[in-house]
């Protein structure tokens, strides 16, 4: 849509869905951040092309790369248009943090979430422990600083809600909390269908992982 003043054309803001289905990792950090980063910039280079209004997230994720997971999620808090997430299937372990980047959080009534401990590996195999103990003291510490990180962003986002979701023993256990327990523990805002979900006025990016 446009708006006719004094002689000129000026286009609206138009929504930009992102759907991105996929594993959390440099290279699909890397696809997200340019994608939108594309987006921003596109009006500056062409005015023709109209303005993004908001980031609405279409998103679905096993988890994957911790470091790549912070990463994103600071990214997406600096985003300068509002952001939207939409858990459309499954958000699981680092993907969730990505996913409370967002201010407004839904999910589809049959999406999950799913919190279980940080694992490390090594790349080399580890001959004798009496050789490498130092390597794994700082695995381990960056294994727990990580698990900390994890866990205090996520609690920051919960909107004060009386979250009853106990995170060590998710970490300890592995936690699957589905869409209802979601909205409860403030991790999701609203169950949304994804029925005629797809609109022709937004504009459709596809994020390939």
């Amino acid at each position: 849509m446009t708006q006719h003043m004094a002689g000129t054309v000026r286009l609206e803001a138009q929504r930009n869905v992102i759907h991105f289905c996929g594993p959390i990792n440099p290279i699909t950090v890397h696809s997200i951040k340019g994608t939108m980063l594309q987006a921003l910039n596109s009006h500056k280079s062409n005015p023709a092309i109209a303005p993004v209004s908001d980031f609405y997230f279409v998103f679905c994720s096993e988890g994957g790369d911790v470091n790549s997971g912070i990463s994103l999620f600071n990214f997406l808090r600096a985003v300068p248009v509002p952001l939207i997430m939409h858990n459309f299937g499954c958000v699981d372990s680092i993907a969730i943090l990505v996913y409370m980047a967002a201010d407004t959080r839904y999910v589809t009534d049959n999406g999950r979430f799913f919190f279980h401990g940080f694992t490390s590996t090594f790349i080399q195999p580890i001959a004798a422990f009496s050789s490498h103990d130092f390597s794994i003291a700082e695995r381990s510490c960056s294994v727990m600083n990580h698990m900390e990180t994890y866990r205090k962003c996520i609690v920051e986002r919960i909107d004060n809600s009386k979250s009853v979701i106990d995170f060590e023993a998710a970490f300890r256990e592995g936690c699957v909390v589905g869409s209802s327990e979601a909205i409860a523990n403030g991790i999701a805002h609203k169950i949304v269908s994804p029925d005629n979900f797809i609109s022709e006025n937004d504009v459709h990016l596809g994020v390939t992982p």
